[in-house]
């Protein structure tokens, strides 16, 4: 009975973090022109809950969180991660740093979006220590090609 217990109140914490905690540095990024974002995810998902959060925590954009995860934005095959996110014309995939949402923003690239595909430890939202590094693509879905945009 105590082990249940201890259990119980061990996935309560830990589901209140993956609910409402996050790494907050003040929400100090402004990216001209960009007031909010939209994060497509599956409920079920921590790492895709923190990945929300981390971005409203470190931008003054406003973040929707829609938990059906369903869009239909297309995301080339080969570049799809956990979750999706639209933020003003652009759709950005995976656990992007806010670094590659600034310069996405200040290049103004004319591409579909950017993406980190698959779900690299240590990248924002994952846990982890980051053992590589984090090479994000830009993408262009209507003919499924992409290429390098920027290494962190």
């Amino acid at each position: 009975m105590k082990k249940i217990f201890v259990l119980t109140v061990f996935s309560g914490i830990l589901g209140f973090f993956l609910l409402f905690g996050s790494i907050s540095t003040g929400g100090e990024t402004t990216i001209e022109g960009v007031e909010e974002a939209v994060v497509y995810l599956d409920p079920d998902c921590g790492c895709c809950l923190n990945h929300a959060r981390y971005l409203e925590s470190s931008t003054d954009i406003d973040v929707e969180i829609v938990t059906n995860g369903y869009h239909d934005i297309d995301i080339p095959r080969a570049l799809q991660s956990c979750h999706t996110t639209v933020i003003g014309d652009y759709a950005v995939e995976g656990h992007i740093p806010v670094e590659a949402f600034e310069k996405l923003f200040e290049d103004n690239i004319d591409w579909d979006g950017i993406a980190l595909p698959g779900m690299p430890s240590g990248s924002p939202g994952m846990g982890g220590s980051k053992t590589e590094d984090f090479e994000i693509f830009k993408f262009d879905s209507s003919e499924e090609t992409f290429e390098t945009f920027m290494v962190l």
